[in-house]
């Protein structure tokens, strides 16, 4: 019976996360469009809008560990713990979007915690006997919304895999490449388009191993410059790079798309979808 009450912790954190993202990358995307003579100005309407929540509810300034580790032993109450997830996701999106000091990392698992918390305080009440206190499903929500909202683990094709699956697999996918993964962790990357290429070819039952070369495929390190990122995506026509340790090529660290450098470098986002990375890069 808990696992249900977990389950419903998972799609609620998922629903928040999308709530968090859509917010933070709409708000900034807005701030962007607003004429250059009111970069200035930005910060003080997001600074003063997060003052206004802090002055009425305090525990959502700072990055606010001390208050998760109130929720993680149960020493918060649940109006509080819901009050602090609305306001919390609003006043780290709109600090981060009006150009104020601010990330994702810290709100994210305080988010998780409060939503957990509130969850888990509703099902301890209900059924007191088949549930944990609401500390464990703290714990849990800052997973949830901490994966939620930064979109982790990334989408990746096992190598195993064959070019008909990969296809069924990636048909509702937002991205247009994909890391190829084995035992050994990444070991190329195959675009949509390879995958339509090889399928018209006949070869359909071809797995994904058979595609990549695993000694040497494109990718990027964390350290790298954006206009190092963006040569490579055009030289290899891919919208997307695993990004990879230096000491361990195949350890993958996470992937960086050509939307991640239109919106780095300041491009509007009409007209990415039909944008790929030579085009931007002959731009």
């Amino acid at each position: 019976m808990e696992f249900a009450v977990y389950a419903v912790l998972g799609v609620v954190g998922g629903l928040v996360s999308v709530a968090f993202t859509k917010l933070l990358l709409g708000m900034r995307e807005r701030f962007l469009r607003f004429p250059k003579k009111t970069v200035w100005f930005q910060p003080v309407v997001g600074g003063l809008l997060v003052g206004l929540i802090g002055w009425l509810v305090p525990q959502v300034l700072g990055v606010g560990y001390g208050y998760v580790g109130d929720a993680l032993n149960g020493r918060m109450a649940l109006k509080l713990m819901a009050l602090l997830v609305v306001l919390k996701l609003l006043g780290a999106c709109t600090s981060y979007a009006s150009g104020n000091a601010g990330g994702i990392f810290g709100p994210s698992l305080f988010i998780g915690a409060m939503l957990g918390g509130t969850v888990g305080s509703v099902a301890h009440h209900l059924l007191p006997t088949y549930t944990a206190t609401p500390g464990a499903y703290a714990l849990v929500g800052m997973g949830a919304a901490f994966a939620g909202i930064v979109r982790a683990p990334t989408e990746v094709l096992p190598a195993q895999v064959t070019v008909g699956a990969a296809l069924e697999r990636v048909a509702s996918s937002t991205f247009r490449a994909w890391p190829v993964t084995d035992r050994r962790g990444v070991i190329g990357v195959v675009s949509v388009a390879r995958l339509e290429r090889a399928w018209g070819e006949g070869a359909a039952g071809v797995r994904l191993a058979d595609l990549v070369d695993a000694r040497s495929f494109p990718h990027v390190h964390a350290d790298q410059a954006l206009d190092l990122v963006l040569e490579r995506m055009g030289a290899t026509d891919l919208e997307l790079l695993p990004v990879v340790s230096r000491a361990d090529m195949n350890k993958l660290e996470g992937v960086i798309t050509l939307s991640d450098l239109l919106e780095a470098f300041g491009v509007p986002s009409a007209g990415r979808r039909s944008s790929s990375a030579r085009d931007v890069t002959a731009r």
